[in-house]
């Protein structure tokens, strides 16, 4: 059975300004961690103002639109061995 699921679409405001992607993610998606928004970018399941971005330093300008597209669970890393 095939699995729908949804991308998360986040916009940055003034306060947001200058904030590095990744902590954007951890702090407003409400749900994914830091080391797991950095797994998403390095995936290229993050897209900013409909661009793919895989770099977690990047910083934010108000009015930004960021889209984070769940991985498939192939795609997700593990624990470390």
């Amino acid at each position: 059975m095939k699995q729908h699921t949804r991308s998360i679409i986040l916009i940055a405001t003034a306060e947001d300004e200058g904030l590095r992607i990744d902590r954007f993610i951890r702090e407003r998606s409400g749900v994914l961690s830091r080391i797991r928004a950095r797994d998403l970018l390095a995936a290229g399941g993050v897209t900013l103002n409909g661009q793919r971005l895989k770099i977690a330093s990047r910083t934010l300008h108000a009015g930004d639109r960021v889209e984070i597209f769940p991985l498939s669970p192939e795609r997700r890393s593990g624990p470390p061995p």
